[in-house]
């Protein structure tokens, strides 16, 4: 009953509210409701988008109307269009970030028109993106990427509720569904639990070991992979004489020094090597060089659940205590101490350089 339309009218904070009969050209089809914004003009820097609504650089709305709707509303359960002088284009289909392609939820979610990758980078995107399920439900989806935040000129994973979205994710590109947002909607708690979450950790780092990642892209993913508490599979987790070592490839490593001292180096605790200069340093033969620098993500420390992660040191520490089975705790390991027929030692930065050149047999 086309008469029996209605206009509720806003006119921001100027006057009450208006509600009255719809005109003729507003006048709906069928039952239902439809929501409208009208903006003095396409440019959305009349909403002063220049302030951040995420805190994280590089995360702020695109100043075009029609990518601005994508990019605050990636997830939309209802239909999004945007008009211009009569012309009138769909910008959102309802639940469609189920369904689009990989390179298209991704441009949506860091708010421009296309994607500005390299193609291993999008090729990358398109096989590692997948839906993250909970209960039978679809509660993400999402690939974690094999760099930092910013290594990749936008944030590009979010965290949505009700469709809209409330903060940006890191280390991650596409969407997690998101609940129990804060009052100015800035922060919420992923519907999706840590275990949930850590699984689907664990099967991406199982596609990215495939890969032939640079060095420093593998080991940040690794650090992220571990601080979820996943395992890092054929990621790499520290660095020896023959190389970077994932995990299978340490515990091999560890059962040839059984009868000899072996030691860690650590960068991040170093006091007289800067990082820049222990990244460029080889390793001799019984030295790992293993951070402990670990920062789980936002998105995973929020989730419910109490699984706990691992810095890449501690994932090591884990590693070598089983393959010898010898050690107790890791407070144990600090120093040269005995145990069974292991000893095991952790390099002081004072002492990095005397071990590096074979001056000396333990510390």
């Amino acid at each position: 009953m086309l008469f029996r339309s209605m206009v509720l009218e806003f006119a921001g904070l100027i006057r009450r509210p208006l509600l009255r009969h719809a005109g003729t050209d507003e006048q709906l089809p069928a039952a239902g409701t439809v929501v409208r914004l009208r903006l003095p003009g396409e440019d959305m820097t009349a909403l002063d988008p220049t302030r951040s609504i995420d805190p994280l650089e590089r995360d702020e709305p695109p100043s075009r109307l029609a990518l601005a709707l994508g990019w605050l509303a990636p997830a939309s359960e209802v239909d999004l269009f945007a008009e211009r002088h009569g012309h009138r284009r769909h910008i959102v289909r309802g639940g469609d970030w189920r369904t689009i392609s990989a390179e298209r939820l991704v441009a949506r979610v860091t708010g421009v028109a296309r994607l500005r990758l390299r193609a291993e980078q999008r090729e990358l995107i398109a096989q590692q993106l997948c839906a993250i399920e909970q209960d039978g439900e679809v509660v993400g989806r999402a690939a974690l990427t094999p760099a930092d935040t910013y290594a990749w000129d936008r944030v590009m994973g979010a965290l949505v509720v009700g469709g809209l979205r409330a903060a940006a994710c890191e280390g991650l590109a596409g969407l997690l569904l998101g609940k129990d947002p804060n009052v100015a909607r800035t922060q919420a708690r992923p519907v999706a639990t840590r275990a949930t979450l850590t699984n689907w950790v664990e099967e991406q780092a199982r596609l990215l070991g495939e890969r032939e990642l640079p060095l420093d892209d593998a080991l940040l993913v690794a650090i992220t992979v571990a601080a979820c508490g996943a395992d890092t599979g054929t990621l790499p987790i520290c660095i020896s004489e023959q190389g970077p070592l994932d995990g299978p490839r340490l515990r091999r490593w560890a059962a040839e020094r059984t009868d000899r001292p072996i030691y860690l180096f650590d960068p991040d605790e170093a006091e007289d090597v800067t990082r820049d200069v222990a990244d460029d340093i080889a390793p001799t033969n019984d030295v790992l060089v293993v951070t402990s620098w670990t920062m789980p993500p936002t998105w995973w420390e929020n989730a419910e659940g109490d699984q706990d992660g691992q810095s890449l040191k501690e994932r090591c520490l884990t590693l070598l205590r089983n393959a010898w089975g010898g050690l107790k705790t890791i407070d144990d390991l600090r120093g040269p101490q005995r145990m069974g027929s292991s000893k095991f030692g952790e390099v002081e930065s004072r002492n990095y350089q005397a071990v590096m050149a074979g001056e000396v047999d333990a510390i």
